[in-house]
């Protein structure tokens, strides 16, 4: 993932064992690490050593300590990826090193997390948003082994920091870090189910007047007034998941007339597809991208039916929408891949995935008001946008069938058209670049 808390600790990875023995490595008040204790495991990537730090010293080759002393190990078994809504197991360890002959205690507390259900009879306890568990070594007991599940019902990864605290000094190692991650590739829907509609959250309610899964497609119909779209403040219909952190998102997706479903809309800017949208942005605060097709500009030159790339930031006093517009046909197989603070656009040409746009990247806007007009460079910026986005699928109408001019005349008869029809969504997780175009 492309991002990531920085803990006061840093937890050193490991692999091929069973459970790991993790170093607690403090960092000092210029970011330096300092080595504080060790443990046994893998060494830690190059990113994370520092040729001038001393080398840790290996458990089994500590000193004994004198009788009535304890010299102990905490440790932290990794927690494998599970899908939403699936139980994590969390297992600490406490464990005496050979020449110790007494009892410890320790305390393990970290932040509560959110919207996630802490269970099992080693379940921590909760209060003022923080969650506590002890763990205690008796006299002749070698190994103390606690464990409890998380359940979280949305697809958001967790990276927490972990408070490790004991009375007894020769506590020598900690985890630092509470990692759990969830992967999005199970919230991938192909829409066979009908049932499956109640696992997307409508973050816009009211704003549909149709919403269901039928014939094998997810049908969406925004409400049939003017300007239901999204674009600047206004707003449209939308179903979404709450992601965090990398992840790809695929449609296939077509526009239809609500009417006449064999017939693509006539009415500028009706469309539906695929938008990302920052969850705490609001009026004059919006941040979000949509990558749409159906009927987008015909007057001044635009390219009539195709895909749409609709860039929102803050704006005073509203929030500001540029366009960047390409022809297309009927129906369309997009993408939106996310990876670090970069976010990149990409359709399916019938052979191969091709890049419409990414973030960092100039592009030459086709539409937007002043000073972005018709032909100005812009640079699309992702970067703060945070680890959580809502995700998902979206369909609007802006003008209706009559009506393609500035200001909105509204003339007599006129009908907005849209109706979506998604064929299937698909999520993935990835690691790197090369995976936003992968098969």
């Amino acid at each position: 993932m492309g991002r990531s808390l920085v803990p006061l600790f840093m937890l050193v990875g490991c692999s091929d064992i069973s459970r790991s023995q993790v170093e607690l490595r403090g960092v000092s008040s210029d970011g330096v690490a300092q080595a504080a204790g060790s443990g046994e495991g893998p060494a830690p990537s190059d990113a994370m050593m520092d040729d001038a730090l001393p080398s840790p010293t290996p458990a089994d080759a500590l000193p004994d300590t004198p009788s009535g002393s304890a010299l102990v190990a905490l440790s932290l078994e990794p927690i494998p990826t599970v899908g939403p809504g699936d139980a994590a197991t969390v297992t600490f360890h406490l464990t005496r090193v050979p020449g110790s002959n007494a009892g410890a205690s320790v305390s393990v507390s970290f932040a509560a997390p959110l919207g996630v259900v802490l269970g099992g009879t080693d379940a921590p306890t909760c209060a003022d948003g923080v969650c506590s568990l002890q763990l205690s070594l008796g006299e002749g007991v070698a190994e103390r082994q606690l464990a409890f599940t998380l359940t979280q019902a949305n697809s958001a990864s967790m990276s927490l920091p972990l408070n490790v605290t004991s009375a007894d000094a020769a506590v020598q190692s900690a985890p630092t870090l509470l990692v759990w991650q969830v992967s999005v590739a199970a919230w991938s829907d192909m829409f066979d189910d009908p049932s499956t509609l109640s696992l997307w959250a409508e973050l816009e309610p009211g704003r549909h007047d149709r919403l269901e899964i039928s014939g094998g497609q997810l049908v969406l119909e925004p409400v049939a007034r003017q300007q239901e779209h999204w674009y600047a403040d206004n707003r449209g219909a939308f179903v979404a998941r709450r992601l965090h952190g990398d992840f790809l998102v695929e449609a296939r997706v077509q526009a239809v007339q609500r009417h006449a479903p064999l017939l693509s809309p006539t009415a500028e800017y009706n469309g539906a597809g695929l938008l990302v949208r920052v969850p705490s942005a609001g009026v004059g605060n919006e941040q979000w991208l949509s990558f749409n097709t159906g009927m987008q500009q015909v007057s001044g030159g635009g390219p009539g039916f195709g895909r749409e790339t609709k860039i929102t930031t803050p704006g005073q006093p509203s929030s500001h929408s540029v366009r960047y517009l390409n022809a297309g046909p009927a129906i369309e197989t997009l993408r939106l891949c996310r990876i670090g603070a970069e976010l990149r656009v990409l359709y399916w040409n019938g052979s191969a995935w091709r890049e419409e746009l990414r973030s960092g990247a100039t592009f030459v806007v086709s539409t937007g008001p002043a000073p972005l007009a018709t032909g100005s460079p812009l640079r699309f910026d992702a970067s703060a946008w945070g680890d959580d986005v809502d995700v998902g699928l979206m369909a609007g109408n802006f003008f209706d069938s009559n009506d393609t001019t500035v200001p909105f005349a509204m003339p007599a008869g006129g009908e907005f058209q849209t109706r979506g029809l998604f064929d299937y969504v698909r999520f993935r997780d990835i690691v790197g670049v090369a995976d936003c175009a992968a098969p």
